[in-house]
Parts: structure tokens; sequence; C-alpha cells
């Protein structure tokens, strides 16, 4: 028999090896010969992508003889038929409907469905719900771009006689230019920090949502925190900039 390591877990422990439990006997009942495992397979979402993956056991039917005990229990069990072709479902189909036929006339109204159709039913609501938060984070992420940089060039411009009294007294443009940015450069992590935290801790509550990619996922964190910190720098380097132009200088010595 092949197992998943959902199975290694629901019956072998948690911290088993999946190589170790190879050979491991099973269903062995009375004089019959006894079945082995003799692989473990990677878990996949049986009934939907919402749901985790239950134990699952994998037989080979040649080996499965009518008199034992296991064919009598799964013979009452449904069965899923699949079938591997290179040709379009539609012409497949019908050739496929009229060998079932012929094996027997109980298997004429057997329903055929393809792979494609069986992983989108699969997903249901869940392709709706993600494209709308898709949109959602997008938007927000939009917002938090645009608001930040315009808290930060406004506090940065309001700061702009400061900065010229600091230059009137000696202070060198590239030393304000890097005081404005260091102090925006303290906001900015702070408020990453707490972003990151508060990103964990709602990427928990939307765990069945999400699919390959994890709730602490490095990538995405990273990616959405190097924006937010370009863009707050950004801001507080261009009215800095502008601050410690000569313009702006001679303006403030004509006041």
């Amino acid at each position: 028999m092949v197992v998943n390591r959902a199975f290694v877990r629901a019956y072998f422990g948690d911290n088993r090896e999946p190589a170790k439990i190879l050979g491991q006997e099973l269903l062995s009942y009375g004089n019959e010969k006894p079945a082995h495992i003799v692989g473990v397979l990677d878990d996949v979402r049986q009934a939907s992508v919402v749901e985790q993956s239950q134990p699952e056991v994998e037989v080979c039917i040649p080996q499965i003889t009518p008199d034992s005990r296991f064919y009598r229990v799964a013979e009452g069990l449904a069965m899923n038929l699949a079938v591997r072709t290179a040709r379009s479902p539609g012409s497949f189909v019908p050739e496929l409907r009229e060998v079932l036929r012929s094996a027997s006339p109980e298997l004429a109204g057997t329903t055929f469905t393809t792979m494609d159709q069986v992983v989108v039913d699969s997903y249901g609501d869940q392709r709706i719900t993600a494209r709308l938060l898709q949109i959602f984070a997008g938007s927000a992420l939009l917002l938090c771009v645009t608001g930040l940089y315009s808290l930060l060039a406004y506090l940065v411009t309001q700061r702009a006689r400061e900065l010229g009294i600091r230059f009137a007294l000696g202070a060198q443009r590239r030393q304000v230019i890097w005081l404005v940015i260091r102090q925006a450069g303290w906001i900015l992590l702070v408020g990453s920090a707490i972003g990151l935290m508060a990103s964990f801790f709602a990427g928990r509550m939307l765990a069945n949502l999400l699919f390959v990619v994890k709730v602490s996922d490095v990538l995405t964190l990273t990616g959405a925190s190097m924006l937010l910190m370009a863009t707050g720098l950004g801001a507080a380097y261009i009215p800095a900039r502008r601050a410690a132009s000569v313009d702006a200088m001679q303006a403030l010595r004509t006041e």
C-alpha cells in the first residue's frame, strides 16, 4: 500500500519520519497475506481547497482477491475511474460511455467530469473571495503609498524655515538632508514593525484562503515593506532637497 503524509501523522505520530514507516505491516486479517507500506505520498486536498488533507491509503487492485476481507469492505464504497487521454473530452467521452454500457448496462448513466472542472468546482466561492481580497489589498497598498508620501512630504515642508535657519547657521546641505532622512527612517522602521506584526496576525485569520503562500511569506512582506520604505524616504528626500536649494535659502533671507 501507499499512504500519504496525513496518514503518517495520524497513525504514526507527528514526529515520525515518513521514510521510517516503509515496510510497516497494515491490514493483516487472520491468515490473509498482510499489506505493507511501500511509499509515502505528499498531501493533497481531496475534498476542497479549504479542507486539509485527510489520511489516505492507495492499494493495487490486482493484488486484492475477491475472497479477501478488504475486498468485501471496499466493494461497498463508491468508485471513481480516472482516464488519461490526449484527446478532447467531447470526442472521447461518448466512446468511453459506450464501452461502459457494453460492459454493464448499469454503467450507462455514469457521470463524466474533466479534471479541470473538478479543480474549478473545488474552489467554489474561494476564487471570488480571493479576487476581492486582491482588489482590496491592492487598493489598501495604493492608499498607504499615497498617504505616506503626502504625510511625510507635508511634515518636511512644514520644517522649511527650520532647515533654512540651519543653513544660515552654517549647516551643510548634505548634513541637513541626512538629518531629515534619518528622522523619517526611524518613523518608517517603527511603522513597518507594527505593520508586520499586524499583518502576521491578520494573515492567520485568512489562512484558509492562502494556498502555496504561507501566512508569514517573507517575499510578500519584504516587498510591501520595501515599497513603503522607499516611498517614505522619497517623500522625505524631495522636500528636504527643495528646502536646501539656493532659492529656498534666498527666500528665507529675504523674509
